[in-house]
């Protein structure tokens, strides 16, 4: 003959034996909770971390596009004659010019 557990047999033991079920079950839903947390914050952490190099990466592509201004100290010399650029050179080039454009107007204006 088998003889049923004593649990079913007291209601106070049933109740506790209910009791020490549902606190394991929070315990578990806590222990899960923390887990989470946990995870979420790792996650945060990481994100923060690819943030940082995303932003040391484009520091370093603007370093890079930077153009460096170097002066030069050699005047450089233009392949015709009168013209440079520290000297009368653009001013008489310019006059020429003006004088040229004069005469072609006035040409141009007499003929009619």
């Amino acid at each position: 003959m088998t003889t049923a557990p004593v649990s079913h047999l007291n209601p106070k033991v049933k109740e506790k034996e209910e009791e020490e079920k549902e606190e394991k079950e929070q315990e578990k839903e806590k222990e899960k909770e923390k887990e989470k947390e946990e995870n979420e914050k790792k996650q945060d952490k990481e994100k923060e971390k690819e943030k940082v190099k995303k932003k040391a990466k484009e520091k370093v592509k603007k370093k890079e596009k930077k153009v460096e201004v170097i002066s030069c100290d050699v005047k450089q010399q233009y392949p015709f004659e009168g013209f440079n650029i520290d000297g009368e050179g653009p001013t008489e080039l310019m006059s020429f010019f003006s004088q040229w454009i004069n005469e072609g107007l006035y040409k141009h204006h007499a003929k009619k």
